[in-house]
């Protein structure tokens, strides 16, 4: 492909008895330029650059006649959701508990029970703990 263009037929001096497999090879660096084969036919096939090349660009090329040939086709893949959901984590929070220190330390406690009727009617006995404080005349 000369410098400036962007395509090249290639025409095949004999044509071919059924539409040929072609295959290309740049034989000129090509910085980053794509290329590609289209319009394959039994007399021939172009090579297109996707931009034109400021040198001349050389391509190698090979066909094959293959009768029935089976083309591949790619596999459909399922589609990745793109709203991935994010993980929350979340931080405990501890509320302090209130300890309560009695000021006095009763002296002796006797349990005394009590007893008491409930709603059906039946007798329930609890004890009922009083401290008794003792005082110091000193």
């Amino acid at each position: 492909i000369y410098s400036g263009q962007n395509k090249v037929h290639v025409s095949f001096t004999k044509k071919f008895k059924d539409v040929p497999i072609v295959n290309i090879t740049p034989m000129t660096a090509l910085s980053g330029n794509a290329y590609y084969v289209t319009n394959v036919s039994k007399g021939g096939f172009d090579i297109v650059l996707l931009n034109t090349s400021r040198k001349d660009v050389r391509f190698s090329w090979s066909v094959v006649l293959v009768h029935n040939p089976v083309v591949s086709k790619s596999i459909a893949t399922p589609s990745v959701p793109t709203n991935t959901p994010t993980p929350t984590i979340s931080t405990p929070t501890v509320s302090p508990t209130s300890t309560i220190t009695p000021t006095e330390e009763p002296g002796n406690i006797t349990p005394s029970p009590t007893q008491e009727q409930n709603e059906n009617d039946n007798t329930v006995i609890s004890p009922t703990i009083s401290p008794t404080v003792e005082e110091s005349t000193e």
